[in-house]
């Protein structure tokens, strides 16, 4: 089995990437960037990009929740400015949103690392499209 210049396989070298992608963000960054800059195989690289492209596309959806809770308080404030009262969220519509994305986002990185381990891809269209078109 091929190895990485660290002296572990390739496939633990992905899979590594994609947990360490779900624990934190910018110690998955510093990896990647390792791997795309002194790693020669092309998996290996196109893990590394798809492992940021995935965690940057939760991170946005997350931004965009945000955004709607935002814009609901913004909307409450213009209410609020001209005497009427405030209208509560239904449900915590934001926070529910966001426990979604983090548990979708948990999954997926815990099935795409696993699958790394054998040197294998989940297909994930949105981060796919958006390698092939970048690569």
């Amino acid at each position: 089995m091929q190895k990485t210049k660290l002296g572990i396989t390739i496939g633990l070298a992905g899979a590594g990437l994609y947990f360490l992608g779900l624990i934190s963000f910018f110690p998955a960054v510093l990896f990647a960037g390792y791997v795309l800059l002194y790693e020669d195989d092309e998996w290996l690289k196109k893990t590394a990009i798809k492992m940021v492209v995935v965690v940057i596309i939760f991170g946005l959806l997350g931004v965009g929740v945000d955004m709607i809770n935002n814009i609901w308080s913004l909307f409450n404030n213009l209410i609020g400015i001209f005497g009427g009262d405030y209208i509560q969220m239904p449900l915590n519509v934001a926070n529910i949103c966001n426990e979604i994305i983090a548990v979708t986002k948990a999954i997926l990185m815990v099935i795409m690392g696993m699958k790394a381990l054998t040197l294998k891809n989940v297909d994930f269209k949105a981060a796919d499209n958006i390698i092939s078109k970048n690569m």
